[in-house]
């Protein structure tokens, strides 16, 4: 699949969903039809190591069913494959629910509609029953599996995510950033961002030693068979836990990717999306101020010249506190001598607060005297200023950091030039075996997610008209060649437009069942959601668009949210304090910020982005229900909407843990292994 309209733009903003063309939309549906079960059977053989339903004998049929549909010519009885289709998922054991299937047959279909036209009534029908069978048995094992899964990849929501699920009734260790942001510490599932040898080889020369001991290697050696599926979810069923998230990386990849994987047999897995170039940058944020805070003699990390730093404090690294050398870092070279002159005279070095003051008062431009500014004492930029700082640092951050932490820490640690054509392949059939794909991106769309794929009627309310992602520039550790982020995630970048398609062909099946509840009782429980009169029993969409349903319903266009540029990487404040709580709400608050920069696009073609899904009926226009849905924030308010949803908030379809019905413990009496197919 070529994915070119990256590499063709010259601009330094992050792409609009927009960018995604219709071309690049019909070339992750042919790879997910073409690529993605070949790669999960081949390099996944152990069946503990993959999705269940690729052991099952229906599985082939199924995805033979999908590509016919794709394309097989005008002589294809869809209404007759369709409801083959159906009868093979007749006997999908309980605790299964064949998220790969699902998407393939529903790529199929958007092909489907695609190349040759709307549906008849008879294969509309079926299609929508066929969609309805794959959300009974999404719902159904989520209650048999009866714990979630998250893979927590840093600075996408994950924490807000947590606490979202605190509102919805859910059960775990500990919820707040200070009490494990649902994490479980005896799993060792902390994130590993850098290695100590990678803060080693930048230590400052002539200056103080850093130590981040205490901030960043705690508890980090290799986590090996003691953190296996079984025995993660017999730990949180024994504490009556029905959700926990990791914040590393899949497990099973010491040794190489191949053997990477999630625990999706024995839980419902879930994994939220957010544009790579965004994460990274945040990450860096996070990074600089972590360590200028938190790290002893952390802010000399980041001097250009820690000797001459030293000098102007007076000789020692005492006075080298966190807001002189952030002041130092905000105003580049200049600045930096002036805050260190203003400094060291304040802690008595160069007579007290007067010459402070004459120095320029602490640390800006304004005001400074031109031998202040322009004189030979003025320090170098800060090392931080170039992003070859922050690829020796940590390397997995700022490259393909998606990637890697789909296929584990063997991948996790290699160098950025050494992840490949491979690496995507494979990241893509990780994450098409998720059961549940979030995209913080497109907040309507994740709302809408969080009420049909999890049962949450309560969402979170991070979705807001700021385009801004907080301060920019050194001083909050951004360097100042940022640009070099795109390149350096190109197979993230790749693998995140995969995601959105999969998110929205699961979108379908969610559309699909908020219109059969909506109908229900009005003469029709397969009717459409276009609003106005009923439609024929089956006619669930018109046109054959895939869209993140964040605008007016319409035909193919509406207005967005606006692109997030190069000049908002950062914009919004990020004063964080030593407090460790306090950090993290702030960040969150500033990620989620332009949240909506990035989805808001929306754009025309056969197959591309507009602002409503149409799938294969007749024409006709649908409501925006998405609207309405929106980031409920509180149980009334989610009670009031409409569309299914749980009898209690208990944590959704997961629900409260249940003994006598766990299908594992049933089997073997305490928990053990091998209830249905695969043991992961």
């Amino acid at each position: 699949m070529q994915l070119d309209a990256e590499a063709t733009s010259k601009r330094s903003s992050l792409p609009a969903l927009s960018d995604i063309a219709a071309a690049q939309t019909l070339g992750a549906l042919q790879t997910l039809l073409q690529e993605v079960p070949r790669v999960v059977d081949e390099l996944w053989a152990d069946p503990r190591k993959h999705s269940a339903e690729i052991q099952a004998p229906q599985f082939k049929a199924l995805w033979q069913i999908a590509k016919d549909l794709a394309g097989g010519g005008s002589g294809v009885d869809v209404a007759k494959e369709l409801s083959q289709a159906h009868a093979l998922l007749k006997d999908v054991p309980s605790i299964e629910s064949w998220p790969i299937a699902r998407r393939l047959l529903t790529a199929g279909l958007v092909l489907r509609r695609q190349n040759h036209g709307p549906l008849d009534a008879d294969a509309q029908g079926n299609a929508t029953q066929l969609l309805l069978r794959f959300y009974e048995l999404h719902t159904g094992a989520a209650q048999a599996k009866g714990v979630l899964e998250f893979l927590h990849v840093s600075k996408a929501g994950g924490t807000t995510f947590c606490q979202t699920a605190e509102r919805n009734g859910c059960r775990t260790k500990g919820f707040g950033y200070g009490k494990g942001n649902c994490l479980i510490a005896s799993f060792n599932d902390r994130p590993r961002w850098f290695q100590r040898e990678q803060l080693e080889a930048l230590q400052p020369r002539g200056g103080p030693r850093v130590d981040c001991s205490k901030v960043y290697f705690k508890k980090t050696p290799l986590r090996g068979s003691q953190h296996n599926c079984i025995k993660r979810r017999r730990y949180l069923v024994r504490h009556e836990y029905n959700i926990y998230a990791n914040e590393h990386v899949a497990y099973g990849g010491e040794a190489g990717p191949e053997g990477a994987h999630m625990c999706h047999n024995r839980m419902v897995t879930v994994l939220q999306l957010r544009h790579p170039v965004a994460r990274a940058v945040s990450n860096i944020k996070h990074m600089f101020d972590a360590i200028r805070h938190r790290c002893k003699n952390g802010p000399f990390l980041f001097a250009g010249d820690p000797q001459l730093l030293m000098s102007q404090l007076g000789g020692g690294a005492a006075h080298a506190s966190s807001s002189t050398f952030s002041s130092a870092s905000a105003a580049g070279s200049a600045g930096a001598a002036a805050a260190a002159a203003a400094a060291a005279a304040a802690a008595g070095a160069g007579g007290g607060m007067a010459a402070a003051a004459a120095a320029g008062g602490g640390g800006g431009l304004a005001g400074l005297r031109p031998e202040v500014v322009f004189g030979p004492n003025a320090m170098p930029p800060p090392r931080h200023a170039k992003l070859d700082f922050w690829l020796q640092l940590a390397p997995a951050v700022v490259s393909n950091y998606y990637t890697r932490v789909l296929l584990g820490e063997h991948v996790l640690a290699l160098p950025p030039r050494a992840l490949g054509e491979a690496h995507l392949r494979m990241a893509r059939a990780g994450l098409a075996q998720f059961s549940v794909l979030l995209l913080l991106d497109d907040p309507d769309l994740e709302a809408h997610t969080m009420r049909y794929a999890l049962g949450w009627p309560v969402h979170g309310a991070h979705a807001n008209s700021r385009s801004g992602m907080g301060p920019g520039g050194r001083e909050v550790g951004l360097p100042d060649d940022l640009s070099r982020l795109e390149p350096l995630n190109d197979l993230d970048m790749q693998l995140f437009r995969f995601g959105i398609v999969m998110s929205r062909l699961d979108g379908i099946m969610y559309d699909t069942v908020h219109t059969a509840a909506v109908l229900h009782g009005a003469g029709t429980a397969r009717g459409h959601m276009l609003g106005g009169a009923a439609a024929p029993a089956g006619a669930v969409w018109t046109n054959a668009t895939l869209s993140p349903g964040t605008g007016q319903a319409g035909a193919d266009g509406g207005a967005g949210a606006g692109a997030v540029t190069g000049s908002e990487y950062g914009s919004g404040s990020e004063d964080y304090d030593d407090d460790e709580d306090a950090e993290e709400v702030e960040e969150e608050e500033e990620e989620y910020e332009g949240a909506e920069g990035e989805a808001g696009q929306t754009g025309g073609g056969a197959v591309g982005w507009s602002t409503v899904w149409k799938v294969w009926g007749e024409e006709g226009q649908r409501r925006s229900h998405r609207r309405r849905l929106a980031a409920s924030t509180d149980v009334a308010a989610a009670k009031s909407a409409d569309g299914p949803r749980p009898e209690r908030i208990g944590c959704g379809y997961v629900g409260e843990y249940d003994r006598a019905r766990d299908p594992w413990r049933a089997k073997r009496g305490r928990g053990g292994a091998g209830v249905g197919r695969g043991g992961n």
